[in-house]
């Protein structure tokens, strides 16, 4: 079996603490056969769950302190109903 890496900004993703690069992120892990999804250094903002649809797909930053993929809300907090996230406080997005 092959195995391919895809790079997260190929995708959309911006790693600057200030967009939302979640949907960048869900196009990538929807585009990947098994491999590895590299997040180069930068901080990734994510508002809504992740999912990773195969087995042996990992998500691979740069490093200790060079990449970051940040939730700004608890992951308590967010879940998915149908097209919406919704937070427990009942506001949808």
């Amino acid at each position: 079996m092959r195995r391919w890496c895809h790079h997260c900004r190929d995708h959309g993703a911006k790693g600057d603490n200030v967009t939302d690069d979640t949907g960048a992120f869900l196009r990538a892990l929807a585009a990947m056969p098994p491999g590895a999804l590299l997040v180069p250094a930068g901080t990734y903002r994510i508002t809504q769950k992740l999912v990773v649809g195969l087995k042996d797909v990992v998500i691979q930053g740069e490093g200790p302190g060079m990449t970051t993929i940040f939730f700004p809300h608890s992951l308590t907090q967010v879940w998915q109903c149908g097209d919406h996230v919704m937070l427990d406080n009942g506001t949808q997005r």
